[in-house]
């Protein structure tokens, strides 16, 4: 690991309580060096990510420990190996090595132990420590001062679950992470460790905040012995958490891979208790929530690519925190059994599954009052293709599909359909229920795409929100719900039809923001959802005026005039890292002339005070809550006495909206 590598950059070596990536804005990984090994001159520091590189300090007499931070270029993941030689006169006299995993957000932390070697000091001899100068392409990983072909140089072909691994000084294929040589195959194993919670082996789970493991423990409903346990202090205050540091392989030698998960809810009062509860699971950061109900249900989670390829933390907390307005109430959450397995039946990372409807799986109809929703021969080809229909009013048709962003490589996605829909109508796309910071139980709205009167296929494009990358998530396409009038009136027929349903890159899209913040984007699939209430004279609408934008050509208008007119502009936005002591925030530029008859507010943050001119606005977000969904909603209401009074025309601007961070909001 000796090439130069221009983009891995160093500060001057020091050493405080801070960290050492503070401050900084890109990938970073903040390392500790440690060890009784006297004054040192100099350090260097190889990484094998994203290529093999290393680089020296600057010289300067010191002692350890101190710190550094090491810069990767933008979009590197995955484990870092980083390897540590300590120098005093030129000579090697120190060496160490670490690993540092890096977060959803890139930053990582490793802390590396030099130890003395032989050889070291003045008038050593260099050759006791060959394998610290291989050149390029091999190693010396088992130290016997050979150096041979590193897995790049070897270049093996290596079966199915395996990969190539030069950790003993010898390039060879061997089963990759999470998976076991059975027969001479590599199959899966155990992941994670002690997944029935019996304590096998013994502290697998690191437990806090009040949670318990009982290993005996089995009741009705339950998969095997043994539980994990969260009280209501543990749910409501103690921060209860259930912990494991797991390898998991890459996706290239795994398979498709589902969490699976028996827990159940315990309460004493329905009244409180009522609906579901959920688990929030995390795997290298990425939440997810996963259902409970009064008795254990065994529910499934498809893994998308942030739990492939690494070292990661799998972490359980409980979501729903219904119960702790409930004085009288004693709730808990029990989960059972957590286990990783095979299944076939979830999409490839960058995949929707079945997205052409070529089968006749991957896709479930949900539908009430006689609607239909199925796959039916109306695709632009006359091929298979969704298709959902209501013939009278009260009734509703939607259908779920698993859509699977990638995390890794080009950041502006969307889902892409070829959708037939009519004209003045719209289909909503929806997130998994429960997904969302500030919407209790209800499903994020992905976005929407507007019909057409042509009756002719058009190709819609929705960004993917953060929240929605790296992992595998279910996505309902919702037709309008024909409501009005008496049920079982006949009406329409309506009906929505799509195909080609597949994620791709649209640089109109943004990577950990907004998406069209500014108002700008011009396509059938929409972020931002528009309620208007023209019988009371209250619209929201996208102003293309560059005159009303703060920037571009775009901005959110409101207008109203009119006593008991209400309309809103919603968006599903995701919570984005801390950077440093600077916490997440949500900011936003407005613009508000007059407001005496009209209440205008934004969720979260509360009311939109009167501004002649642009004016930013700066609201923090909980900093614990990285990575998931939060509802953004802009609203303009009036009331009064009678609502055919009118007033003078008021109006309210919103431009370039993001997310971010800010030093006036709390870090975590």
């Amino acid at each position: 690991m000796r090439a130069t590598f221009l983009a891995l950059l160093f500060a001057a070596v020091g050493c405080s309580n801070s960290d050492p990536c503070a401050g900084q804005s890109g990938v970073c990984i903040g390392l500790r060096v440690v060890g009784d090994v006297g004054t040192l001159d100099q350090l260097s520091v190889g990484l094998d990510m994203p290529t093999a590189a290393s680089q020296s300090t600057p010289q300067g007499s010191f002692t350890l420990p101190v710190k550094l931070p090491l810069l990767l270029p933008a979009g590197s993941t995955g484990p870092v190996q980083v390897a540590v030689d300590g120098l005093r006169g030129g000579f090697i006299v120190a060496h160490g090595d670490g690993t540092a995993t890096l977060s959803a957000s890139g930053k990582g932390a490793v802390t590396v132990t030099l130890i003395a070697v032989s050889g070291g000091g003045d008038g050593g001899d260099m050759s006791d420590n060959p394998d610290l100068f291989c050149a390029a392409g091999t190693q010396d990983n088992d130290h016997d001062g050979v150096c041979t072909a590193d897995c790049t140089t070897a270049a093996l072909s290596c079966a199915t679950h395996q990969v190539c691994s030069d950790a003993t000084g010898t390039a060879l294929c061997a089963c990759a992470p999470g998976y076991v040589s059975s027969g001479g195959n590599c199959t899966w194993g155990s992941v994670p460790a002690d997944p029935t919670f019996e304590n096998k082996p013994a502290g697998a789970w690191t437990l806090g905040g009040g949670v318990t493991l009982d290993p005996t423990v089995q009741v009705g409903g339950m998969l095997d012995p043994g539980v994990i346990v969260w009280d209501k202090t543990a749910i409501c205050t103690g921060g209860g958490f259930a912990k494991q540091t797991i390898n998991m392989p890459p996706y290239a030698a795994a398979e498709p891979l589902s969490l699976n998960l028996s827990a159940q809810q315990t309460c004493s009062n329905s009244m409180f208790c009522g609906g579901e509860s959920a688990v929030a699971v995390r795997i290298n950061g990425a939440p997810t929530f996963l259902p409970t109900s009064g008795a254990f249900v065994n529910t499934k989670l498809c893994l998308g690519e942030k739990a492939y390829g690494g070292m990661f933390d799998l972490v359980l907390k409980p979501w729903d925190k219904t119960v702790c307005g409930g004085a009288m109430v004693t709730a808990g959450i029990q989960i059972d059994h957590l286990s990783i397995e095979p299944d076939a039946t979830c999409p490839a990372p960058g995949t929707v599954l079945n997205g052409t409807f070529a089968a006749a799986t991957g896709w479930t109809g949900i539908v009430s009052g006689g609607a239909t929703a199925g796959i039916a021969n109306v695709g632009p080809d006359g091929g298979p293709a969704a298709q959902l229909k209501e013939t009278q009013t009260c009734q509703n048709a939607s259908i779920q599909g698993l859509v699977s962003a990638a995390s890794s490589g080009p950041g502006y996605l969307a889902i892409s359909v070829d959708v037939k829909g009519p004209g003045g109508s719209t289909l909503t796309l929806f997130g998994p229920k429960g997904k969302g910071s500030f919407q209790q139980n209800t499903p994020p709205v992905i976005g929407t795409v507007d019909g057409n009167f042509d009756n002719a296929y058009h190709t819609a494009k929705i960004c993917v929100p953060d929240w929605m990358k790296g992992v595998a998530s279910p996505v309902t396409f919702v037709m309008p719900y024909s409501g009005g009038g008496t049920c079982a009136t006949a009406t329409g027929p309506f009906e929505w039809d799509f195909d080609n349903v597949k994620i791709v890159t649209d640089g109109s899209c943004v990577l950990g923001g907004v998406s069209d913040g500014g108002f700008e984007r011009n396509d059938l699939g929409k972020v931002w959802q528009l309620v208007s209430d023209s019988t009371h004279q209250a619209y929201v609408s996208i102003s293309a005026s560059s005159v009303e934008a703060h920037s571009g050509n775009g901005s959110l208008k409101f207008t109203n005039s009119q006593n008991c007119g209400n309309a809103a502009a919603t968006s599903t936005l995701t919570v984005p890292p801390s950077s440093g002591a600077n916490g997440p925030a949500l900011k936003f530029f407005y613009k508000l002339p007059l407001a005496t008859s009209t209440s205008y507010s934004v969720s979260p943050g509360g009311p939109l005070p009167p501004q002649a001119n642009y004016t930013e606005r700066v609201i923090c977000l909980d900093p614990s809550l990285v990575g998931e969904a939060f509802v953004l909603g802009f609203r303009a209401s009036s009331s009064g006495s009678s609502c055919v009074t009118t007033y003078p025309l008021e109006t309210l601007s919103v431009d370039d909206v993001t997310v971010g961070t800010d030093a006036t909001c709390p870090a975590m």
